[in-house]
Parts: C-alpha cells; sequence; structure tokens
C-alpha cells in the first residue's frame, strides 16, 4: 500500500513540474474575441454601455456643472465645482477628470460591439437586430462625442484644430493620439447620427437610443 502510495506521490509530483501556471486557462472567461458570439451576448454587451451613462459623474454631475456656468450660481457646494463659475477650473480637477475618461470608456465599449456586430462574430443573430443594435452603439458614440465636443472642445468653431480625439476602434492599451479637428469630429457624429437615424428602432422607451433620438440629436 505504501508503495502504491508512494508511485502517486512521484506522478503528482512529476505533473506538476511539467506545468506552468502560464499554461493554465481560465474557465468561462470573457476576452476580446469571445465576448460577442451570439445575439444575447451582443445585447449584454450592448446593454453595458448604455449602463456606463447611469454613472454619476457621467450623467448627473455635468448637470449640476451646468448651473454654475454664466447663467446661474449654485448657493451652496458641489464637490469638484469650485471655479466653475468664474472660468478657472483646476487642470487637476478629479471630476473634470473622470467625466473625460468615462465617456471615452462609453466609446471604446461601443466601438467594440460595432467591431464585433460587423465583422460577424455574432453568429446566428437575425439581420434587423443586429442593424438595430449597430444603430443603438453607434448613436451612444455620437452622443458621447457630442458630449466631449462641448465639454472638451472649441465646438463653436468649425476651423478650429482643437476638437477631440476620434477613435472608431476597440483598444485595451492607453493611447497617445493627437486632436483631431472640430469638423473631422463633427463628420464622425454626424456619420454615427445618419445610420442611426436609418437603422434605429422605432417607438422605443425613452432611455434607449432609437431613431427618433437619433434625429433629434442629428438636428
Amino acid at each position: 500500500m505504501k508503495k502504491i502510495k508512494h508511485i502517486y506521490l512521484c506522478i503528482f509530483s512529476l505533473s506538476i513540474l511539467g506545468c506552468s501556471i502560464d499554461e493554465v486557462k481560465p474557465i468561462n472567461q470573457l476576452t476580446d474575441e469571445n465576448v460577442i458570439r451570439d445575439q444575447e451576448s451582443a445585447q449584454n454587451a450592448l446593454n453595458g454601455v448604455y449602463r456606463q451613462w447611469r454613472d454619476f459623474n457621467t450623467g448627473f454631475f455635468p448637470v449640476l456643472l451646468a448651473a454654475e456656468g454664466n447663467e446661474g450660481f449654485i448657493t451652496g457646494s458641489i464637490s469638484g465645482s469650485t471655479g466653475m463659475n468664474l472660468n478657472e477650473v483646476d487642470p487637476d480637477n478629479e471630476y473634470l477628470k473622470s467625466i473625460y475618461n468615462n465617456h471615452y470608456s462609453i466609446i471604446n465599449q461601443a466601438n467594440i460591439v460595432i467591431e464585433k456586430l460587423e465583422n460577424g462574430s455574432a453568429v446566428g443573430i437575425e439581420e434587423s437586430s443586429k442593424l438595430q443594435m449597430l444603430a443603438q452603439a453607434k448613436f451612444n458614440r455620437a452622443l458621447a462625442y457630442f458630449n466631449l465636443l462641448r465639454n472638451f472642445g472649441q465646438f463653436y468653431d468649425l476651423g478650429s484644430n482643437y476638437g477631440v480625439v476620434v477613435r472608431t476602434t476597440f483598444s485595451r492599451d492607453v493611447l497617445t493620439q493627437k486632436r483631431n479637428t472640430v469638423q473631422e469630429t463633427y463628420n464622425q457624429i454626424i456619420q454615427d447620427l445618419e445610420y442611426a437615424v436609418i437603422n434605429g428602432p422605432q417607438n422605443v422607451k425613452h432611455y434607449y437610443g432609437g431613431s427618433l433620438a437619433a434625429k433629434a440629436l442629428l438636428a
């Protein structure tokens, strides 16, 4: 019996020595390659784009800051609002940094939804569903770029070089890229919205980026 145990122990030891931790593959891990596989996973990824708008610093905080603009003044105090009504904003303001990064996070996730749907990764998806999902992803991307341009670019001057960085491909890396011009930024916004007007779902609830919402933003 001791001899058998010794043999099993030797086999186990050899199997451990011959195995590298780098060779162990996580079970059920979502990767860039398999995150969108069918209609259900594509819808889940699109829901993730929508969900990010619910973040406080993305959805609600900019509304509060608007009250500190030229047309209003808040008598109380909002964290991160110092200098907003005087145009003397600290460039290291963590809240503005969060607004900037959160919008690009929305864009990046919209990019992977668009990329995977366009290259056929969602197997078995109906064509009508695919077009509507693409339209919603592009609507969200356009809205994020519109907000970024209004907050961080010279949106009022079509001839300005100070638009925002436009990326239409998914990336896991933090990349440094020169700003696009204001005109180039608007071109991308308009292109996405025109697609969403034509292909977006009709008569959907107000919190979805349907055809009517795309038409309103385009106007």
